[in-house]
């Protein structure tokens, strides 16, 4: 196997972005709920006010994992040069690098998905556990024109002082 570590340093930094941002613009397609969304080391999270519901809630999360993989799957496999040489081609091969890009893009907001349908929260519980998480991971939150209107509604607050007594 021969190793281009460049062009797949910029294969995954691609890979990831692609998936990163379809999930975001998916996100933003429901954005009368949408209070805020956040950029952080873990990567792209929205917050709704309500529920935007299990189907579009399933295709914010298959639809970004699907493209991602079929385009981790054409980089390693179809393009040339690939950024690893002699990689076996096989089905085999192929089905395990669409099955590990599936799992680390969408594993953990699976799990975070089943959890929110198994215990769910609304308005301001669903608000303040979705800051407080990406506060903690240290994420940049921005809040949409919606949940600029809910804080000031609920809280009397603007975005930043919201900000500063959550931290």
């Amino acid at each position: 196997m021969q190793v281009h570590v460049i062009q797949l340093f910029w294969s995954l930094l691609l890979w990831i972005g692609l998936h990163e941002a379809t999930y975001l613009l998916l996100g933003m397609l429901a954005r009368r709920a949408l209070a805020c969304w956040s950029i952080g080391p873990l990567g792209i999270a929205t917050t709704y006010l309500r529920d935007p519901g299990r189907l579009f809630l399933l295709a914010q999360l298959l639809a970004p994992a699907v493209l991602a993989a079929l385009f981790l799957r054409f980089t390693l496999f179809q393009a040339t040069p690939a950024p690893i040489r002699h990689l076996p081609d096989g089905a085999l091969a192929q089905v395990l690098a669409i099955f590990i890009s599936l799992v680390l893009t969408s594993g953990i907001r699976a799990a975070l998905l089943a959890r929110d349908w198994r215990f769910p929260l609304w308005g301001e519980a669903r608000l303040m556990r979705g800051v407080s998480w990406g506060r903690a991971t240290g994420a940049v939150i921005f809040f949409t024109a919606a949940g600029r209107a809910f804080l000031r509604e609920r809280f009397h607050v603007t975005p930043r002082e919201f900000l500063q007594t959550i931290a």
